[in-house]
């Protein structure tokens, strides 16, 4: 009896060994597989207790949800080249406030609309002799709170003469309600113009969280972005949701993360107080850089149906819009309604999409999407350079004034 169960105990113990080593072999292999293809997607982003997230410094890796770019995040947590605290006397220093237009991970680095605007403004803006220097704080998700934050909190320390706000109307009017934003873990404006941050802070006591963030979380979070494995299977399922959300959004004729009511004058009290809070917020961000004697230039972005090229899609939109809305399509109401408004107070404005539009018709390009979703979702690089030509002329203008 003894030697029937010990044997059994001793093969059975021998097959665990086997299983476990054959799959730790598995794993193995798949790992060095990875690392030979070059295959690298680490988790970009971190908590942050003010703005909700910020880029991870040092992170590195591959993404290939929109085009597909290597991209690596300096020791600053910016999507950008290093910099020093120190400004050179020959440089014009910009900081870049925006969303993920500005963060930019769909195209290199180099064919980033602020790369291009430096490369255009240094070779092509004859009335002055010093080199543009950007400096991008785009993240992706935020909204004009979140941008207004980090300039108060990070950009002042590269001591900027010109702060970029770009604005993406598709979504920064949503992102900065209360009510109309889905994801809460971000600060809202109040209406004394104080912050409410406790959305962040209840979203960082939850169970869930306080997980990631204990020792353990910490350590398959530290996992996570060093085995290639993990990153693939964390890779997997974003691309999963992010085509599920193509599928969905190409049924509807919308755009992914653009909401379509900002395409005519606000019906509801929340659209209405979602308009408000974003001209509260710009008149802030006005407030702050005149208030350090710095200028301040305000861009509004395009979004792919404004500048689309295909009729047919564009007539489904127009078409979807209006029988949902029961009211005119207005492509460009939220570029024009901003530009009053900047114009009234005495901002410096740059309203890209209508120019954006003219030379997409004109070259027959499309400055949005890749693949086959062109026309959609973020600049290429068509958008990209076309959108920083635009905004070097304009900064030479500025600064030939």
């Amino acid at each position: 009896m003894n030697n029937s169960y010990n044997s059994f105990v001793a093969q059975f113990l021998k097959n665990a060994v086997l299983i476990l080593a054959s799959i730790f072999v598995s794993l193995a292999i798949c790992e060095i597989t990875l690392r030979v293809m070059h295959f690298s997607a680490p988790l970009f982003y971190k908590p942050d207790p003010e703005v909700g997230a910020v880029l991870r410094p040092g992170a590195a890796g591959l993404q290939k949800m929109e085009g597909e770019t290597y991209i690596t995040i300096n020791s600053q947590g910016l999507r950008d080249y290093e910099h020093s605290s120190v400004k050179s006397e020959n440089s014009i220093r910009i900081a870049v406030l925006g969303d993920s237009y500005a963060e930019a991970l769909q195209v290199p680095i180099d064919k980033t609309f602020w790369s291009i605007a430096k490369d255009t403004f240094d070779n092509q803006c004859p009335s002055n002799q010093k080199k543009l220097e950007p400096i991008n704080l785009g993240v992706s998700g935020y909204g004009t709170a979140q941008e207004f934050i980090r300039l108060r909190r990070d950009a002042w320390q590269y001591n900027p003469d010109i702060v970029l706000l770009a604005v993406t109307v598709g979504n920064d009017i949503r992102n900065n309600s209360k009510e109309l934003e889905p994801d809460k873990a971000r600060p809202f404006l109040n209406k004394d113009n104080t912050f409410d941050f406790s959305y962040i802070h209840s979203h960082m006591n939850t169970s869930g969280y306080k997980l990631k963030n204990s020792w353990i979380g910490r350590m398959a979070t530290e996992a996570s972005n060093h085995l290639r494995i993990i990153q693939l299977v964390y890779y997997s399922i974003d691309l999963y949701l992010y085509r599920n959300a193509l599928s969905l959004t190409s049924k509807s004729t919308s755009e992914v993360g653009i909401d379509d009511f900002i395409y005519h004058p606000p019906q509801t009290d929340a659209e209405k107080e979602a308009w408000n809070t974003t001209e509260r917020l710009l008149l802030m961000m006005k407030k702050e850089v005149e208030g350090k004697g710095k200028k301040l230039l305000v861009v509004t972005l395009s979004s792919g149906i404004q500048v689309s090229l295909d009729r047919v899609k564009y007539e489904q939109f127009k078409q979807s819009f209006e029988r949902q809305y029961k009211t005119p399509f207005e492509p460009f109401y939220p570029d024009y309604r901003i530009k009053a408004f900047l114009e009234k107070n005495n901002i410096n404005y740059l309203i890209l999409a209508p120019q954006l539009q003219r030379t997409a018709v004109e070259k027959n390009i499309y400055m949005h999407g890749f693949g086959n979703n062109l026309g959609g979702g973020h600049w290429n690089e068509n958008g990209h350079r076309y959108a920083g030509e635009i905004i070097a002329n304009k900064l030479c203008g500025m600064l030939s004034q």
